[in-house]
């Protein structure tokens, strides 16, 4: 840490569609450290609409079913940051809100004016190409998938949370399971 030393980070396009930071700790053979400070200004500016599949295996940008999210939770952080986001189309399947990083249980949180579809089978381009049947979409606050064994104190309290609603706001075809509310 007594000589300048110039250092390249380079780093690959994410999907997020969000400015972060980190910090990267380091340590010499001596035993001196310091720390490196890191910032992504992300100027990307998010689709109207995201997509997610939990299924998919693209770039995971979100701007089209090849390249759709596969986290659903991914795709509303970005629409919560991101008021040109309008709406989020959800593939068929199973999707559990995670865990907080403080351990709690978390949920998905539904933005006020965000529109929030279920039931494609990932590959219309408008939502009235949606099957009636076959593509449900199942939001399930059983993150540890053990409520067939009798186990739900650990489900998460709320699987949805849409707090400040207004009239464009809108869930629509999906399942909501393993909530334990009372």
């Amino acid at each position: 840490w007594r000589e300048l030393h110039q250092v390249t980070i380079t780093a690959a396009a994410d999907a997020d569609y969000h400015s972060s930071r980190a910090t990267i700790a380091a340590r010499l053979p001596g035993g001196e450290s310091g720390q490196i400070t890191i910032s992504e200004i992300d100027d990307d500016l998010p689709p109207a609409r995201l997509y997610v599949d939990g299924r998919a295996t693209g770039a995971g940008t979100g701007v089209s079913w090849e390249d759709a999210m596969a986290d659903l939770q991914t795709a509303l952080a970005g629409a919560a940051v991101h008021a040109a986001v309008q709406e989020v189309w959800i593939a068929s399947g199973t999707y559990r809100p995670g865990i907080q990083d403080d351990g709690a249980r978390a949920s998905f949180r539904i933005r006020t004016a965000l529109v929030v579809r279920g039931g494609f089978t990932g590959t219309e381009s408008d939502p009235a190409q949606r099957p009636l049947t076959g593509a449900a979409v199942v939001l399930s606050g059983d993150n540890d998938q053990d409520d067939l064994a009798g186990v739900t104190t650990d489900n998460a309290l709320h699987v949805v949370r849409m707090d400040a609603c207004d009239a464009v706001t809108l869930l629509e075809r999906v399942e909501i399971t393993g909530g334990r509310a009372g």
